[in-house]
C-alpha cells in the first residue's frame, strides 16, 4: 500500500535502509546487481535495485507516497553507495552517501513527513527536530531496562550465528573478533541486568515508603 508522511520520534519507528542488514540478507552484494522489495512491520515498502558491479555503485528506489492533497506520487530515487578499505586491511566496507547531509552513513531514515531517506542528523540540522535512538527517549529508570533488551538481541543473534552455522570461535589459538564481541556483549548484559534490578528495587522501596 502507498504510505503517506508520518512522524516517528525514535529510529525504531522510522522507515530505515540499513546497509548492515541489506548486506547480511543479500539485498546488496558487492560486485553484483540485485533487486527486490524492502518492507516494514508497521507498513510501507519500497522496490529497489542495487547496482554494485564496477566502481560506480548505486541503490535505486521506487516508492509511492500520498501527498497532503491525498494524491499518490511515485518517487524514483538514486542513492550513491561508497566504499572504504576495511580496518582489517582487506576488503571493502560499504556505506550510503546522503546527498542532503553530505556524509557517509550505514543507515538512512525516512520520517517527520520527509519524502527521502536521509542521514539521522539531517532532521535536527534542517528542521530542528531530533530523531532519537530508543534508549535516548527512555527515562532514567527505564534506560537500563531498554539497553538490556537491546544488547540481549545482539547477544541472541550472535549466539544463533555460532550455533546454527558452526562458525569457528578461535583462529590460531585466539578468539575471532566476532566471538570476542559476543563475550564483551555478555559482560555488558550482566552489568545492565544488575542495573535494571537495582532500579526495580529502588522503585519498590519508594512505593513501600509511600504507603
Amino acid at each position: 500500500m502507498p504510505r503517506g508522511s508520518y512522524t516517528a520520534p525514535t529510529t525504531s519507528g522510522a522507515e530505515r535502509l540499513d546497509m548492515r542488514v541489506m548486506l547480511a540478507d543479500g539485498s546488496i552484494q558487492n560486485g553484483k546487481n540485485t533487486k527486490g522489495v524492502i518492507s516494514w512491520d508497521f507498513g510501507g515498502y519500497v522496490q529497489y535495485e542495487a547496482h554494485c558491479e564496477g566502481e560506480n555503485k548505486n541503490l535505486f528506489l521506487k516508492y509511492i507516497l500520498v501527498d497532503k492533497f491525498g494524491k499518490e506520487v511515485l518517487h524514483e530515487v538514486k542513492i550513491q553507495i561508497t566504499t572504504q578499505t576495511s580496518n582489517l586491511g582487506f576488503g571493502e566496507v560499504l556505506y550510503f552517501y546522503c546527498n542532503r547531509a553530505h556524509r557517509q552513513t550505514r543507515v538512512l531514515y525516512r520520517t517527520f513527513g520527509s519524502t527521502e531517506y536521509v542521514h539521522r542528523d539531517y532532521y535536527k540540522e534542517n528542521y530542528g527536530v531530533r530523531l532519537y535512538y530508543p534508549c535516548q527517549s527512555s527515562s532514567k529508570g527505564d534506560y537500563s531496562n531498554t539497553m538490556y533488551f537491546s544488547v540481549k538481541r545482539q547477544v541472541d543473534a550472535l549466539e544463533e550465528f555460532f550455533n546454527t552455522k558452526h562458525r569457528k570461535t578461535h583462529y590460531a589459538g585466539r578468539r575471532t573478533k566476532k566471538f570476542q564481541r559476543l563475550q564483551d556483549l555478555k559482560l555488558r548484559l550482566d552489568y545492565l541486568d544488575q542495573k535494571r534490578c537495582a532500579a526495580l528495587w529502588g522503585q519498590i522501596s519508594r512505593m513501600q515508603r509511600a504507603f
